[in-house]
């Protein structure tokens, strides 16, 4: 029986598939941890923006990435990777979580691959060290670590919006150079869905023992982190974690044992469509002619 006809007879049309768009961010990683070494940020969660036709009444399962965890106070090594975020059932709704920052050690000096790619280390061990590859679509490259002799840089993890940057030497009162840890990569605006910006990479740490030139004493430096959730590296205090939900990687953290680094931000998933609400599911908003619906933890979309 057709729309109209059961409408004629007394009973309600049935719904139509429908177009939703959808944003699915999954969780951001921790930045590497070590004693007075160059340690990477991590990279923030894969960021994934695609529209589908939903079908009335089908179940869609929505898993929410948690932030990778920071190493706790007697351990060091590479930042733990974030988690994948998931959309079920649809055709492209896995977003992959950030990859973990390198530390100062020879074995584990590389940022891991994720969403967005950690940050790598940098060490008297060896050269310059590769950032973790982003996944492409998702996220961006980890920056690049660098080691002069006595010298070492990490490099800031990716974001959503752009590569982590390289560390390297930066210019500070003349005639000295600096070597400088690297930022994180900027995130990215949820422009589609008319949301604020997220998925910032972690800033790195770098260690020396002085300027070109200057006394023969220690210094670090702290690298930025990236708009959009991402947190700055840390010495000699605990670093920050990435805000809840919004992806962002954690910075690195160079100092005593004691110190404790920050947690990644965990992942988020948006679903909007023109016009009043049809499904249910998470926070449900409306804005400018759309039917939104949040979700900051894992649950069910019934459509």
């Amino acid at each position: 029986m057709s729309g109209i006809m059961m409408m004629l007879a007394g009973g309600a049309a049935p719904r139509e598939p429908y177009t939703v768009e959808y944003l699915v961010l999954a969780g951001g990683a921790s930045g590497g941890k070590s004693l007075n070494t160059a340690n990477g940020g991590g990279g923030a969660g894969g960021h994934l923006e695609a529209s589908e036709t939903f079908t009335p009444d089908a179940s869609y399962t929505v898993t929410i990435g948690a932030g990778g965890a920071a190493h706790p106070w007697a351990v060091q090594g590479q930042g733990n990777s974030g988690s994948n975020s998931i959309l079920g059932t649809v055709s492209s709704g896995t977003a992959t979580g950030g990859g973990g920052g390198g530390n100062g050690f020879s074995s584990t000096l590389s940022g891991l691959a994720g969403g967005s790619g950690g940050g790598s280390g940098g060490t008297a061990y060896g050269s310059s060290n590769p950032g973790g590859s982003g996944t492409s679509g998702q996220g961006n490259d980890g920056g690049l670590g660098f080691v002069s002799s006595a010298y070492v840089m990490g490099g800031g993890g990716g974001g959503a919006g752009a590569a982590g940057l390289n560390g390297g030497f930066y210019p500070s009162a003349p005639p000295y150079y600096v070597p400088q840890a690297g930022a994180g990569g900027g995130g990215k605006d949820w422009q589609s869905l008319g949301t604020t910006r997220a998925g910032g990479g972690g800033g790195a740490m770098a260690y020396y023992n002085a300027p070109f030139g200057g006394p023969p004493n220690s210094y670090s430096t702290q690298g930025a982190g990236g708009s959009g959730g991402g947190t700055a590296g840390a010495a000699n205090w605990n670093g920050s974690a990435s805000p809840a939900n919004s992806g962002g990687g954690a910075g690195a953290l160079s100092g005593p044992s004691s110190n404790v680094a920050g947690n990644g931000g965990s992942g988020v998933v948006i679903l909007r469509y023109s016009g009043t609400q049809q499904g249910t599911g998470g926070t449900v908003t409306s804005a400018g002619g759309y039917t939104y619906h949040t979700f900051n933890s894992s649950g069910t979309y019934v459509a």
